[in-house]
């Protein structure tokens, strides 16, 4: 509290707050890190073990007119408080919900976003994301699921037209809406692999002997 209140980071642009005690959950966000509020361009909050609980105070959420990054990882936050905070940064462009608890689907509307993280949490966490829903994004050029743990992991978008790189397509995704085409990711994934094993025997069988692509043991 002391060091974000000293007089030298009054134009603090950029603030990254790392959390870890594995011996305490639920500890709230220190409200001094919103104090810089209206300067910050950058802001990461991580922590391990979900030991973090976002503000849940909307009324008291400060404004973030010049942030345009913004990385949430590991924290317990409410569904209400993400569409509150998000509607306190009008400049935002990249968006990073990694591991996160408190709310099942995140919806996002923004007309300056361009890139988007998003990721589940442990099987074992409660109120772990398990859809993701892209209403109007019109600027969105990125969207990447890097890490999803749990299968039936849904993504529908909406309105996006500028969307350019979808990555990390997890087979634990059944279902990626993009307008009106619907894919079936496992069952996707599963044809390109197979289409690919068979074109690089049907051009090199000459210099494999034995190629075995799938473990009966599941294996790699």
């Amino acid at each position: 509290d002391y060091l974000l209140g000293s007089p030298q980071l009054c134009k603090l642009q950029e603030f990254e707050l790392f959390y870890f005690n594995i011996d305490a959950e639920n500890l709230p966000v220190p409200l001094s890190v919103f104090r810089r509020s209206h300067t910050l361009c950058v802001l990461r909050i991580c922590s391990t073990c979900d030991t973090l609980q976002f503000p849940m105070e909307t009324d008291c959420m400060p404004n973030f007119p010049h942030l345009k990054e913004l990385t949430l990882s590991n924290i317990s936050i409410a569904n209400s408080t993400i569409h509150c905070l998000l509607s306190r940064c009008p400049v935002l462009e990249s968006l990073v919900m990694d591991a996160n608890r408190g709310y099942h689907r995140l919806r996002i509307s923004s007309l300056t976003l361009q890139s988007l993280g998003v990721s589940d949490a442990c099987s074992y966490v409660e109120g772990k994301l398990e859809e993701v829903i892209i209403e109007n994004a019109p600027l969105l050029e990125r969207l990447t699921p890097p890490c999803i743990r749990n299968e039936g992991f849904v993504i529908w978008v909406t309105q996006a037209p500028k969307l350019k790189t979808l990555g990390y397509l997890s087979h634990k995704i059944s279902t990626i809406e993009l307008g009106t085409m619907v894919f079936q990711v496992a069952a996707y994934i599963y044809a390109v692999v197979i289409s690919i094993f068979w074109y690089v025997i049907s051009s090199h069988s000459h210099t494999f002997h034995s190629l075995y692509p799938f473990s009966e043991t599941g294996s790699c």
